[in-house]
């Protein structure tokens, strides 16, 4: 019923379902926090990282209904799900410090949220920059003030649309618009020292995590340039952080989502299975990583997996006795 709305309503959540079926048919429990909050702070880091954490001990007090008992527990994002597990990597060791948590597969990754502005305003993503405003400025009031004293006024009907649509939506709205033109002060996300303290506050990098990472980004990402993941990755490394770092150059920030996703659960399949990471860091550029031998042997069931599920197998992986 979604998928007739305006461009396909929730489209994209409903592919999202394919990557969270592929962990169910593992035999896993999957948990999908609402990390954005009941009013949709989206990119407000910090409340996502938390409420990451808050999902998984909320999982593992839930024994006595759900009967999850001493389980591996790893976590996987891609795009604003990768902020938020990357967050919640950062904040684990101070905020969550009793999870045990075997690792952590994140794609798409988005350090610097002024450098994504800067990156997609007037081309195909330029809807990403009023989402995360206005979702910014549900979680920080004084964001809120600014905004409302410097967009112009011909554009705020327009600029505020993200509240009441979806995401393929926001970005038709805005298909290569001059968003930051539509503030009286083109030089308001860098200048501005609210927005400035603001934006800085949701940077990644503020903490070093204690656990390994899958990490997988497209070479060619025209959301987050890769130069900023490089630079996270090394912070990482240089403080003892484990990487996998798998750089792809056929792809791109939308496609990558797919074509990275069935090596991500491969990995993630190891150590769910109690293989133990590969520890420091390694850094590999890949025509694809769907060549990854591994990723060939995963990507066939995946595949067949979701075929039967949507001619009415029951998600979860088939037993047999």
């Amino acid at each position: 019923e979604s998928a007739t709305g305006p461009l396909l309503g929730t489209l994209v959540t409903q592919a999202e379902l394919l990557l969270m079926e592929a962990a169910l048919e593992q035999g896993w429990v999957v948990i999908v926090p609402d990390f954005l909050g009941p009013l949709g702070a989206y990119l407000a880091n910090a409340l996502a990282g938390h409420a990451v954490l808050d999902g998984i001990r909320a999982a593992l007090n839930s024994a006595d209904i759900t009967g999850i008992r001493n389980p591996t527990v790893a976590m996987w994002g891609y795009s604003g799900g990768s902020v938020a597990t990357n967050w919640a990597a950062e904040l684990h060791p101070t905020y969550a410090p009793e999870l045990k948590i075997a690792g952590a597969a994140v794609g798409g990754t988005v350090p610097n949220i002024t450098n994504v502005v800067t990156t997609i305003n007037k081309g195909p993503f330029a809807g990403f920059i009023p989402t995360g405003v206005l979702g910014l400025s549900a979680q920080y009031p004084e964001l809120k003030t600014i905004i409302d004293q410097h967009l112009k006024p011909q554009y705020v009907e327009k600029f505020h649309k993200p509240l009441k649509q979806c995401l393929v939506a926001d970005a038709a709205e805005f298909l290569f618009a001059d968003v930051v033109g539509m503030f009286d002060d083109r030089s308001l996300i860098y200048t501005n020292p609210t927005a400035v303290r603001v934006l800085r506050e949701n940077a990644l990098g503020k903490a070093t995590p204690k656990i390994p990472f899958f990490w997988y980004k497209s070479v060619l990402d025209e959301v987050s340039p890769i130069g900023d993941t490089d630079a996270l990755v090394s912070k990482y490394c240089a403080a003892g952080v484990s990487v996998e770092y798998v750089r792809d150059i056929v792809s791109e920030h939308g496609s990558y989502a797919v074509i990275g996703a069935p090596k991500a659960l491969s990995w993630l399949k190891d150590i769910m299975e109690g293989q133990a990471p590969r520890k420091g860091c390694s850094k590999k550029m890949t025509l694809s990583t769907l060549l990854d031998p591994a990723t060939f042997e995963i990507l066939p069931k995946f595949l067949i997996d979701a075929l039967l599920d949507l001619l009415g197998k029951p998600v979860g992986p088939i037993l047999f006795g």
